[in-house]
Order: structure tokens, then sequence, then C-alpha cells
């Protein structure tokens, strides 16, 4: 597969992520989140959480807090194969 960085870029993702703390957990919880997703391991969430929450990253706190205002509906949707298709927006 070709690289999608530009011409002259020498550093590879995961050197960048190693210089930079908040960069490597941003990649790790999004990685984990998606993977949740993916699994259907909505029962993971809490953990999930938790983890986001240690870490100094301001804009997944925000995604958290907003999870956290209906968490059951957020765990239900990460654990069922479901989802409202073509009834979203226009219910």
């Amino acid at each position: 597969m070709p690289s999608l960085r530009p011409p002259g870029t020498t550093a590879e993702p995961k050197e960048i992520r190693t210089v930079c703390p908040h960069l490597d957990a941003t990649a790790r919880n999004v990685r984990d989140f998606a993977r949740m997703m993916g699994e259907l391991r909505g029962h993971e969430l809490p953990a999930w959480i938790d983890r986001v929450l240690a870490d100094d990253l301001p804009t997944l706190h925000s995604l958290v807090h907003g999870m956290n205002r209906d968490l059951d509906a957020v765990t239900a949707g990460l654990s069922t194969p479901w989802n409202p298709g073509q009834v979203e927006g226009h219910v």
C-alpha cells in the first residue's frame, strides 16, 4: 500500500507518538474505542472511560462527559448489532 505521508516526511507515526505522549494516548484510546465498536464490547465502556479520564486529553474528556449523559444508551449502542439506519434524522 502506498504511503499517505507527503514526500520528504521522514518520521514514522510510531516515532512521532514516542515523542508526543498526548498523541500516543489519543491514538491508543481511539483505537480501543474503535475495537469496542467493531467487536460489540459495550461492557468495556466504563473501563475505557476511566482510562480516558486518567489521560490529560481535554477533547476526549469532552466526548466522555457527553457519553456519560446517557451511558446506558451508549453502552447499548456499543453492544448490539442494531442501528437506527434510515430512521436516524427523520424521527
